[in-house]
């Protein structure tokens, strides 16, 4: 399985698409490039009177847009499952800890990767500090992310923070177990995915550009054929 290193330059794109406000992923990004830079100049020389690759171009761009939204949020989201799933194991062992449940939330905050569920955990500790009780900014949080897990933990905690005589802290750190494993198996089928997708990315930023010029070609040849026949 690669590791996230492996795509870091991935990440960079992105976090430098998201600066830059470019309503599109890395991976339409670098194909956009990768088509003007191999399937543009080819298309040019044979079609220099045709505007083919205008409406390839502009289909392209068309479709990464309608895309766009959604894969937005498929993204946010697993990014959200895999940060939580991180923390889960850090907020069972503090619990065991005996540390109280407020300060939890304050620990577990510093010590997530900058993302959308650290900053998620920011707004409901603003909360606790302006009307809201601790009990409800977990469950707005939990509301907000529609996380199952989170669901699940920030129930837990409410408990916890309601009943401090109940012992909750092995029952998050097997939960923490089982999200981990998912994570494991998220990751082994992410990483297939990504294999897969680059490998039909790479074959049709190959095919297009070769089509038009074995078309090319063919039509040339038709077309002696017919001249000299």
């Amino acid at each position: 399985m690669p590791s996230r290193s492996s795509w870091l330059y991935e990440e960079r794109i992105a976090r430098w698409l998201q600066r830059s406000g470019v309503q599109m992923t890395a991976r339409q990004w670098i194909g956009f490039l990768l088509f003007f830079a191999i399937g543009f100049p080819l298309l040019g020389l044979f079609y220099p009177n045709e505007e083919k690759w205008l409406l390839i171009a502009s289909l392209y761009f068309v479709i990464s847009f309608l895309l766009y939204p959604y894969q937005k949020e498929k993204r946010t989201r697993a990014q959200m499952q895999s940060d939580l799933r991180r923390t889960l194991r850090l907020i069972a062992k503090l619990y065991q800890r005996n540390v109280d449940s407020s300060d939890i939330l304050l620990i577990a905050h510093e010590a997530m990767e900058d993302g959308p569920l650290k900053a998620k955990f920011h707004e409901a500790i603003l909360r606790t500090k302006t009307t809201d009780t601790l009990e409800d900014a977990l469950m707005w949080l939990a509301d907000t992310t529609a996380l199952p897990a989170l669901q699940h933990l920030a129930s837990r905690l409410v408990q916890a923070t309601r009943y401090a005589e109940i012992p909750i802290g092995e029952q998050l750190l097997q939960m923490a177990e089982k999200e981990r494993e998912k994570e494991l198996f998220a990751q082994d089928r992410l990483a297939e995915q990504k294999r897969i997708s680059a490998l039909l990315q790479a074959a049709l930023l190959i095919a297009i550009p070769m089509l038009f010029l074995v078309a090319g070609f063919a039509f040339s040849y038709t077309f002696k054929e017919f001249i000299s026949f």
